[in-house]
């Protein structure tokens, strides 16, 4: 299965940052799932498991 999420070098720089500094817990969880989906590293499924969110989640973010 091919990643539906593609970041460009600076999407990806702007990302990792967010996923450290944004005020809220959720975004960062957010950023941090879109992150690991990026490249092909990771399925939802392991997105999930590892940030201990319902992988149905983790496919919401990825495809809308």
């Amino acid at each position: 299965m091919r990643s539906v999420v593609v970041l460009t070098k600076v999407e990806e720089r702007n990302s990792q940052q967010l996923s450290i500094n944004h005020p809220y817990q959720a975004m960062r969880t957010r950023v941090a799932a879109l992150l690991m989906l990026a490249g092909d590293r990771l399925r939802p499924m392991a997105v999930g498991e590892r940030l201990s969110v319902n992988r149905q989640l983790v496919y919401n973010w990825a495809y809308t």
